[in-house]
C-alpha cells in the first residue's frame, strides 16, 4: 500500500530541492538576470533605432537586462532599424562583449537578425567581437556562428533564404561545414539554395 506524504514531509521535501537550486551558483546567477531584466525605457529604444550613443554612456545598468516584451536587445533593435550602426554596434559590445549571442524570445541572436537584413558590415563586426571573446556556447557547446533559432536555422540559413549573397559568402569563409547542418524541417542551406534555384553556395 503506497503511503501518502503529509503535508509537513512535502513542504520539507520542496524546500530541500529549492534550497539546493538555490545553493548552485550557476543557477543563482542566471535566476538573478532573469529577475533583473526590466522591460526597456522608451528613451533608451528611441536610442537604439536611432544609433545613438549618448544615453547608453555612463548607463550604470547592464545591458543584458534591458530587453523588450519579445526580449530583443538593443543590438536586435539597432540591427533592424534603417539607422543601423557599426559604430553603435562596436561600442555596445565594448560595454557588454556577450551580448551578441543574446538571443530573443524567438531565439534568434543578433547575427540572425544581420543574416535577415543583409546587412553585412554588422555581420563582419559581431565576428570580430565573438573572435575575441569565447565563441563556444558553454550549455550546448555550439560555436556563435551555428547558434539556431527556434526553428533550428542557423544565420547561414537565413541569409540563402533571403538571397543576401554577401553575407552567405561571410560565414561561408568563417566555417564552409555549416553549410550542411539541418534546420528543424531537415533543410540545409545548401538544399534552400537548391529549391530557390539560385547558385549561391
Amino acid at each position: 500500500m503506497k503511503m501518502r506524504k503529509t503535508k509537513r514531509e512535502q513542504t520539507s521535501s520542496t524546500s530541500f530541492i529549492v534550497d539546493s537550486i538555490i545553493d548552485d551558483p550557476t543557477v543563482a546567477d542566471l535566476h538573478r538576470r532573469q529577475l533583473s531584466r526590466t522591460y526597456m525605457d522608451p528613451q533608451l529604444y528611441a536610442a537604439a533605432v536611432e544609433g545613438n550613443i549618448e544615453p547608453f554612456k555612463d548607463n550604470a545598468i547592464e545591458f543584458e537586462s534591458i530587453v523588450t516584451p519579445n526580449k530583443d536587445t538593443i543590438l536586435h533593435i539597432n540591427i533592424r532599424s534603417r539607422n543601423r550602426s557599426t559604430n553603435f554596434v562596436e561600442y555596445i559590445l565594448g560595454r557588454c562583449p556577450l551580448l551578441f549571442r543574446q538571443p530573443n524570445v524567438n531565439d534568434e541572436t543578433p547575427l540572425h537578425v544581420a543574416a535577415k537584413c543583409g546587412h553585412s558590415d554588422i555581420v563582419k563586426v559581431l565576428i570580430k567581437s565573438s573572435a575575441k571573446t569565447q565563441q563556444i556556447d558553454l550549455e550546448s557547446g555550439i560555436r556563435f556562428i551555428g547558434m539556431t533559432n527556434n526553428e533550428g536555422d542557423t544565420a547561414l540559413h537565413i541569409a540563402v533564404r533571403f538571397d543576401h549573397l554577401d553575407v552567405v559568402k561571410i560565414l561561408t569563409g568563417e566555417d564552409p561545414d555549416f553549410s550542411y547542418s539541418s534546420n528543424r524541417r531537415g533543410e540545409t542551406p545548401l538544399y534552400i539554395a537548391a529549391a530557390k534555384k539560385k547558385k549561391i553556395l
